[in-house]
């Protein structure tokens, strides 16, 4: 796409696509709770979801600094079971070239679109450094799902 093409016009509206998509029932990850913003220590989760399982997601989103991106979705893993960078499907194929950093790091990486979620990377999953951070996370998703 072009310059100032791009579907999403801030992070912001980016998020709220996203996170509208993660409560479908076609989400790839099947959640069953969701909540923007969590807030610790080291940082800020853009969005924080549990799903069915009990496994804590983190997701970090961003129009373009895929790099920025990767080093916040990496300090997630010290609450998060798995952490992702979320960016616009229209550059995907850009960052395809870069997979093996998300790889080194055990980040994954899946893009967005006014239409659905599409992961390119699944990470693997691994204990949370701080047990009692991934507890808050937690307790931050529910707190915020009022049903």
């Amino acid at each position: 796409m072009g310059r100032g093409l791009m579907l999403f016009s801030d992070e912001r509206s980016m998020v709220c696509c996203f996170t509208m998509h993660l409560q479908e029932a076609s989400s790839p990850w099947g959640v069953i709770g969701v909540e923007t913003e969590f807030y610790y220590q080291r940082g800020r989760a853009d969005v924080v979801a549990v799903l069915e399982e009990g496994t804590v997601v983190a997701f970090e989103a961003k129009l373009k600094r895929w790099k920025d991106a990767l080093r916040q979705a990496y300090r997630n893993l010290c609450f998060a079971d798995t952490s992702f960078v979320v960016m616009p499907q229209e550059i995907a194929p850009s960052l395809t070239r870069h997979q093996a950093q998300f790889v080194r790091f055990g980040v994954g990486l899946c893009t967005v679109s006014e239409d659905s979620i599409a992961i390119i990377h699944q990470p693997p999953v691994v204990q949370p450094l701080q047990p009692w951070l991934r507890q808050r996370a937690m307790e931050h998703v529910f707190a915020g799902d009022k049903g």
